[in-house]
């Protein structure tokens, strides 16, 4: 199987997040141009939160995890097991909260978006400093090992923790001195003005599986997307598609790329983007 990928960098103004598209919109073969997405250069993103990091400092006392409620285990697995571990970027504020959360390494599956969830959830005693909270950045490993079950009656999956999750958090080894926190959450119509994003560190060829055999088929793909302010991808329209019955794998494919997300000044911002993929069977 031979994939190609490549990324049109284009930014566009943010949609509302609508999820996986539903169907191909045609282009004719014809034409030799893509097809265009919409383009404003209109901004509502909304102001940051200006803060000092004391990352290194003297006295620091750092942030403390604040044990929650542990979900149900099971070890049994009728499906899929799977496990792997995910680091995430994050900044605690001095409230305690995680902000500015981000991939740092990804898995390009289900176990990212629940290490994703685990953490935004999560809640820190704030560092102190000469009694004072303060706002410092982290790195967080997350380590799980879940079951993947087919829900009955539907194409749907769940995904369950097999045994408790498992975090090693460490300071940034050269922290800025400053920086700007995105709102939690980020506000569904913020617009991104032509921002670019950061580079994609998971790619559709890294893959290559049995759930995603392409059994000698070939296609061509072109997506409207949504790059959030953490580094997902959500596929709002397809602009383009040559082949309607590859088109689920060609969205799963994508709809798992992990990247860097686009900064406006630091701070984490969703963009739009048009993406292309070439799969073709090959040598």
């Amino acid at each position: 199987m031979r994939l190609r990928l490549r990324l049109l960098k284009c930014s566009f103004a943010a949609l509302t997040i609508v999820g996986t598209a539903t169907r191909a919109q045609q282009t004719p073969a014809a034409s030799p141009k893509l097809p265009r997405y919409p383009e404003t250069r209109v901004s509502n993103l909304p102001q940051p939160q200006h803060v000092r990091l004391y990352n290194g400092a003297t006295g620091l006392v750092e942030p403390v995890l604040i044990p929650g409620e542990t979900p149900p285990l099971s070890s049994e697995c009728k499906g899929t097991k799977d496990s792997g571990s995910v680091t995430l970027s994050f900044i605690v504020d001095d409230d305690g909260q995680p902000r500015n959360v981000m991939f740092k390494q990804a898995l390009a599956n289900q176990i990212d978006l629940i290490a994703l969830q685990i953490l935004l959830d999560s809640k820190f005693q704030a560092a102190m400093l000469n009694g004072s909270p303060v706002a410092v950045g982290r790195d967080a490993e997350i380590h799980l090992q879940v079951c993947i079950e087919q829900q009955s009656g539907s194409s749907g999956e769940k995904i369950r923790l097999r045994t408790p999750k498992t975090e090693k958090f460490s300071d940034w080894s050269h922290a800025p001195a400053e920086a700007n926190l995105a709102p939690l959450p980020m506000p569904t119509d913020a617009l991104a003005d032509g921002e670019s994003p950061g580079p994609a560190f998971t790619q559709p060829k890294s893959l290559a599986h049995k759930m995603l055999d392409t059994k000698g088929m070939s296609g061509f793909f072109t997506f409207g997307l949504l790059l959030d302010e953490h580094g997902i991808v959500h596929i709002e329209k397809v602009l383009k598609s040559t082949n309607p019955k590859l088109l689920p794998i060609a969205a799963k494919m994508i709809q798992s790329l992990r990247s860097t997300p686009a900064l406006k000044d630091g701070m984490p911002i969703p963009v739009h983007q048009m993406e292309s993929l070439d799969i073709g069977s090959g040598e």
